[in-house]
């Protein structure tokens, strides 16, 4: 088969959770199938930096750059082409798979993006679903599955689930790793940790209030913020000044994966109550490190975390404010979590969703 794979959204090699599952499926993948042709596609508007194009050291894996219209040569070669990253060309009218990780746009208010990105999105969502665009959907949960259902006119037996992996460098790691890289980023007491967007639609305005009333008993843990500054990060910033959580609230930037590791295994937890998740891969990433799990009780966490998390209603400041300080100050409940988590995250194999992807392609072909 010759399968051409949209790529776009790792160019700008700060991957979060569509860069990580694009980056980790295709090289498994290329591990596992030496035989189809794949042509790694990116959009030239993405195109901002050489360096970050994704190099296969393999003869079935080539480049290439695609713009709106898609080459009707380069068509023609395909037998399947994969958006990956809830998008295809609009041009494109042969074979085609599309996986969608979330529709926050089409379902979410003004917490989730701009008008204009939703806007856009929704559109995108309605050619590819209510006009049929996509031949199969590839969703990365039963959640997105069931949203998509419900608020498409998209049939159901074109849908398949494919879960995320968690990659093996996400294990519990030495006191030494962990020593290291808090003291690389100046953090000199225990911590809660949060993964993720500065967004939102990570609910952190509310994660900053349970976070302020909980530090008002307990003056030893701190909350560090990982992430790129997303949608709505001046809110999330002047929230932090508001509650006078300046000395207690440190926000990190984007991390590279093998110092989150680290970042993890120190945790007290890692917070994660999100409002809206298609997935949830830090809360599992946690769980692989031994790190226990805070997270919503709402969209796609309680099906991926498995009753191995701690399980909050983000809409409610106290609970979350409550369940801070029981993490804290049990450590029989933050032992059951860690053993729990680790246990759950080993079902999570991105080589599983590699040949699970596989199949999908050879069934959507030979069909």
């Amino acid at each position: 088969m010759n399968i051409g794979l949209d790529v776009s959204p790792i160019a700008d090699g700060n991957w979060t959770g569509v860069g990580n599952y694009i980056i980790n499926l295709i090289n498994d993948i290329s591990k596992i199938d030496k035989e189809n042709k794949y042509y790694l596609c990116y959009r030239f508007s993405h195109i901002k930096n050489k360096a970050q194009i994704l190099k296969i050291d393999q003869d079935n894996f080539r480049t290439k750059i695609i713009q709106e219209p898609l080459n009707f040569i380069f068509q023609l070669k395909l037998d399947i082409f994969h958006g990956m990253a809830d998008r295809l060309p609009w041009s494109y009218r042969s074979r085609n798979i599309v996986t969608i990780h979330d529709i926050g746009a089409a379902v979410l208010g003004d917490n989730y993006a701009s008008k204009h990105f939703k806007e856009m999105m929704i559109k995108r969502y309605d050619n590819m679903l209510n006009k049929k665009q996509a031949d199969l959907v590839i969703t990365v949960s039963e959640f997105t599955k069931r949203e998509i259902l419900n608020n498409f006119a998209y049939p159901e037996e074109k849908i398949r689930v494919i879960y995320h992996g968690v990659r093996k460098m996400f294990s519990p790691q030495s006191e030494q790793n962990i020593r290291i890289t808090k003291e690389k980023y100046g953090i000199n007491s225990d911590y809660f940790l949060y993964v993720g967007a500065i967004n939102l639609r990570k609910n952190i305005l509310r994660i900053l209030e349970a976070f302020k009333i909980f530090s008002e008993n307990n003056k030893m843990a701190n909350l560090v913020l990982t992430g790129n500054l997303s949608y709505g990060h001046q809110e999330i910033l002047d929230k932090i000044y508001k509650l006078k959580l300046e000395s207690r609230v440190k926000l990190i930037g984007y991390m590279k994966n093998e110092e989150l590791a680290s970042l993890y295994s120190g945790a007290k937890a890692l917070i994660f109550a999100s409002l809206y998740e298609g997935f949830g891969l830090p809360a599992i990433e946690a769980m692989a490190c031994g790190t226990p799990v805070l997270t919503s009780n709402m969209s796609s966490m309680p099906e991926i975390t498995g009753g191995a998390a701690c399980m909050v209603d983000p809409l409610d400041v106290s609970d979350i404010a409550k369940n801070l300080s029981v993490l804290a100050e049990d450590d029989n409940l933050r032992k059951m979590l860690s053993e729990k988590g680790l246990e759950r995250a080993r079902i999570f194999s991105w080589e599983k969703a590699a040949r699970e992807t596989l199949k999908v392609y050879n069934e959507f072909v030979n069909r």
